[in-house]
């Protein structure tokens, strides 16, 4: 079963007979944690949580570059910064059902455009439903002298900008950044929200976005590299 972090970050518990201690492993952008079974999910969830730093700076330095999506029964497609090969079903009552390793979408097998637009419509719900709670978690780290309040939290998607803050406090996020890994997003975040106090991009601007990201110039730098291929999926 896959778990998630506040942060977005998803992890994978695999249970073992042999009596060893939790670990973690990190495959790539897997997280992969070790437990004796009979251990609580619980328990698991908190030492994860307490590992939290080192598992975003290990993930951090193997952010993964994005390839086109292939919109076809046995494809590929991006979530989360992972691929996910797609299974159609169109009996299921679900959207999508994301497991380990595979997307299944209730599309037609062979009618990719059908496909790519179950995957899109899917991708969408899951930003609706999951940036309020992301938001909440970036916007705790803000410095308690900021006094900031969110209006609204929108998702729709754009041709060319990632985010955007207006005047009277709301936040627009462009859904399509879903595909990204969770450091992305997380960056992304914490820009539009450096903008409820600061509207500009000045390097009082920047520096609030680094005291809520540490990971700024590595996630631009990212985002520039691969913009292309997020904008056309």
């Amino acid at each position: 079963m896959i778990y998630t972090l506040p942060n977005g970050i998803e992890y994978l518990i695999q249970f073992s007979n042999k009596r060893l201690p939790l670990s973690i492993q990190i495959n790539f952008q897997d997280v992969i944690v070790k437990a004796p079974a009979g251990i609580k999910p619980s328990t698991i969830h908190e030492f994860v949580i307490s590992k939290q730093t080192w598992i975003k700076r290990k993930l951090t330095n193997t952010l993964p570059d994005i390839v086109f999506n292939t919109y076809s029964q046995n494809g590929f497609v991006w979530y989360m910064g992972k691929q996910y090969q797609i299974k159609c079903d169109t009996q299921q009552h679900n959207i999508g059902i994301l497991t380990e390793n595979t997307i299944t979408l209730k599309a037609r097998e062979y009618d990719n455009q059908n496909i790519q637009q179950q995957y899109l419509k899917w991708l969408q719900h899951q930003a609706k439903r999951m940036m309020p709670d992301l938001v909440d978690h970036c916007l705790s780290r803000f410095p308690i002298q900021y006094k900031v309040n969110v209006k609204a939290i929108t998702c729709k998607r754009t041709k060319s900008k990632w985010g955007h803050c207006t005047h009277d406090q709301k936040l627009q996020f462009n859904w399509i950044i879903l595909m990204a890994p969770p450091h992305i997003l997380e960056y992304l975040i914490c820009h539009e929200i450096a903008h409820l106090a600061q509207k500009n991009h000045s390097k009082k601007f920047w520096a609030l976005v680094d005291s809520l990201c540490d990971h700024t110039k590595k996630a631009e730098q990212w985002l520039k590299k691969n913009a292309e291929v997020l904008m056309q999926a």
